[in-house]
């Protein structure tokens, strides 16, 4: 009984709710989770699109360096920066085959070995994928 004589005297009358500020408190709070949640979503999806077009395009490259690769070795196109288009993707995309003879610099006669090198290059993405290997005639 005395405690409730001396709230009463004090003027205090707290009916156990929440004041407009800690309302405001718990809003601001709650927002900025909300926004950090939201970008950090956005932010994964972007990075998952980007890593399926590096991926699309490594696969083109690894599909045209095969096709090469099966190639014998005198059918290999040796004019260097051959410009192809790729058909096995979903939208036009553009590459390169570099041919580089390195058979005197392996201590070979000239012809003996080529580097090959394919560059897929994806305008629309910006995305460039590279393989590069070594083809002997021994």
């Amino acid at each position: 009984m005395a405690l409730f004589v001396q709230n009463a005297k004090c003027g205090k009358n707290r009916e156990g709710g929440f004041t407009i500020l800690e309302v405001m408190i718990a809003l601001t709070i709650f927002a900025i989770v909300a926004i950090s949640i939201t970008l950090a979503i956005a932010s994964s999806a972007r990075s998952s699109e980007h890593a399926q077009d590096w991926t699309a395009a490594y696969k083109a490259t690894q599909k045209v360096m095969e096709e090469v690769m099966s190639l014998e070795y005198s059918e290999i196109p040796l004019q260097d920066g051959v410009t192809f288009q790729v058909l096995s993707t979903t939208r036009p995309v553009t590459g390169t085959i570099v041919v580089e003879d390195i058979g005197p610099t392996w201590g070979g006669p000239a012809g003996s070995a080529y580097q090959v090198t394919i560059t897929i290059d994806d305008a629309a993405t910006d995305i460039q994928s590279s393989l590069t290997t070594v083809r002997s005639a021994y």
